[in-house]
């Protein structure tokens, strides 16, 4: 089954059980792929799942800066309520590459390239990624990278 259509099915299912906290989280989910559909001239039930994870994680970053925005406002009720919506949205998205894991997939990066110290961010960053595709975010994917080459020099 297609990641857009468990979520659609989901969302039926969270309505029918009223769940508030998953339909609210579901119904902002579900418009972002919308929006994201329109932006691209193609209907909603096309979307790839690469492009629903995508817009997950998009939508996951919203939730953790806007924790991150409340707790210094000191309303921890919303940070309460982004809490739930993260982890509701979490479940869409695949599970997260290990660290080991991701130190393997430098070190073969490193391999395939024929790259020697000392390496070259960019050199190293962009492979990664790719290879990982979606698997692990951003940031921790650049302290791994910037870890493995602090120690390699």
């Amino acid at each position: 089954m297609q990641l857009i259509h468990r979520i659609e099915q989901d969302l039926l299912v969270s309505l029918k059980a009223r769940e508030q906290e998953r339909i609210g989280a579901l119904r902002m989910l579900k418009n972002a792929l919308k929006n994201f559909a329109i932006e691209k001239r193609t209907p909603m039930e096309s979307l790839t799942d690469e492009q629903v994870v995508s817009i997950v994680r998009q939508e996951v970053k919203r939730r953790k800066e806007s924790m991150l925005a409340f707790e210094s406002g000191g309303r921890l009720d919303l940070v309460a309520k982004e809490r739930v919506e993260l982890g509701i949205l979490e479940t869409y998205l695949p599970p997260a590459l290990a660290a080991d894991d991701l130190e393997a997939v430098i070190r073969e990066v490193v391999a395939e390239r024929k790259l020697s110290p000392p390496y070259q961010f960019g050199a190293v960053m962009g492979p990664v990624v790719k290879k990982i595709a979606g698997r692990a975010d951003g940031t921790t994917v650049k302290a791994a990278v910037e870890a493995f080459i602090a120690k390699s020099a």
